[in-house]
C-alpha cells in the first residue's frame, strides 16, 4: 500500500468524483471506483462524513452483476412419468426463457403444490423472485434466499440449485457495502463454477462467469490488483477479455440469439481490438429484443462501442 499512501485526500476526491461523472455504459464498469475509495480511506486518518459519504455513494463493485438474464436451466429435473409435469417443466422453461416472470411464478407454484420438495421448481422459484428484486421488488430478495438455500439444501450437487445460489448472491450486490460485495463476488464465483462442474455448457453460469473476468479485466492495473485483495481468490484465473470472451462464446453456442451474450462477446472483441468482429456481435444484439431492465441499460448504451 506504499505507493497509495502518496495519494493526498484532495487528488482521491477529484478522481472518485470523475469516474461517477463519466458516462458508464454499464454498472459492473464502476467497480474502477474502489480503488479510489480505498486510496482516500489510506490518505485519511480521521473518520469524518466526507469519507462516509463516499463510501455510502460507491455502490458497486466487481460482484455488481445484474445477472438475471435467460435462466432456462440444463442441470436435472425430477424423474418423472407424469406428462402433465413434463408438460409444466416445459412451461416453466419457456416463461423464463421470455421473462414472463408472473406466468413462471404460477407454474412454479402448481409444480411445488404436487411436490415441495421438487428441488428444480424451488431453484426456479427462487431465481424468478431474484429477477423480481433486480426489476425492482426488492422485497421479493428474502424469499429468494430461502428458496435458493432450500433447494441447495436437498440437492447440493445439482446444476440448478448452484446456479441459483450464484444469482442470488450476485442480487445481494446491489445494496451491500464494499466489504460484503467483496464476500459475495467470491460466492458469485463458487456457485457458477460448481454449476458448470456439473453442467459445463450451462449458459447462465457460463455468462455469469464471463462477467466476473470482464469486470476485472476492465480496471486498470492498480485497481485490479486492489480488487483482487478485496475478493481474495486464490483459485481466480489471470483475469483477461480472452478468458472472459471464451466463456461468452461457450454460453452462445446454446444460445446464439440472446441478447446479453452477444452484447458482451462484442465487448470483448471490442477491447482486443478486434472492431470488425465485435461489430458483428453487437449489431446482432442491438437486432434482438431487451427483456429486462438490464438489458435496456446495455441498449440504451451501445454507443460506448460504435
Amino acid at each position: 500500500m506504499g505507493k497509495l499512501e502518496q495519494f493526498g485526500i484532495e487528488n482521491a476526491i477529484h478522481s472518485y468524483k470523475t469516474y461517477l461523472t463519466l458516462s458508464i455504459f454499464y454498472p459492473m464498469y464502476k467497480a474502477s471506483t474502489l480503488a479510489l475509495v480505498l486510496i482516500m480511506l489510506v490518505s485519511c486518518d480521521n473518520k469524518d462524513q466526507q469519507k462516509a459519504d463516499l463510501l455510502n455513494d460507491s455502490t458497486t463493485f466487481i460482484s455488481d452483476t445484474d445477472i438475471n438474464t435467460d435462466t432456462t436451466f440444463i442441470g436435472r429435473k425430477p424423474s418423472t412419468s407424469d406428462s402433465v409435469s413434463m408438460a409444466d417443466y416445459s412451461k416453466l422453461d419457456s416463461f423464463m426463457n421470455s421473462h414472463q416472470l408472473g406466468e413462471a411464478l404460477k407454474v412454479a407454484d402448481k409444480l411445488l403444490e404436487r411436490d415441495s420438495s421438487n428441488t428444480y421448481a424451488l431453484a426456479e422459484k427462487s431465481i424468478i423472485y431474484t429477477r423480481m428484486a433486480n426489476d425492482g421488488d426488492k422485497a421479493k430478495l428474502d424469499e429468494a434466499g430461502k428458496l435458493a438455500r432450500q433447494s441447495f439444501k436437498l440437492a447440493p450437487k445439482d446444476a440448478t440449485t448452484n446456479l441459483a445460489m450464484a444469482l442470488y448472491y450476485g442480487a445481494l450486490t446491489n445494496e451491500a457495502n464494499i466489504t460484503e460485495k467483496g464476500s459475495y463476488s467470491t460466492k458469485i464465483k463458487q456457485y457458477a463454477e460448481r454449476c458448470l462442474q456439473l453442467s459445463p455448457m450451462h449458459p447462465e453460469a457460463n455468462y455469469i462467469m464471463g462477467r466476473w473476468y470482464y469486470g476485472l479485466a476492465d480496471l486498470g492495473k492498480m485497481k485490479k490488483m486492489v480488487a483482487q485483495k478485496i475478493i481474495k481468490d486464490a483459485n481466480a484465473k489471470e483475469p483477461t477479455f480472452e478468458l472472459a470472451l471464451s466463456y461468452f462464446q461457450k454460453a452462445l453456442k446454446v444460445r446464439p440469439d440472446d441478447f446479453s451474450y452477444n452484447y458482451f462477446t462484442g465487448a470483448c472483441l471490442y477491447k482486443m481490438d478486434k472492431k470488425s468482429e465485435g461489430k458483428t456481435y453487437m449489431n446482432k444484439a442491438m437486432a434482438i429484443s431487451p427483456r429486462n431492465k438490464q438489458e435496456r441499460e446495455l441498449a440504451s448504451n451501445a454507443k460506448e462501442f460504435k
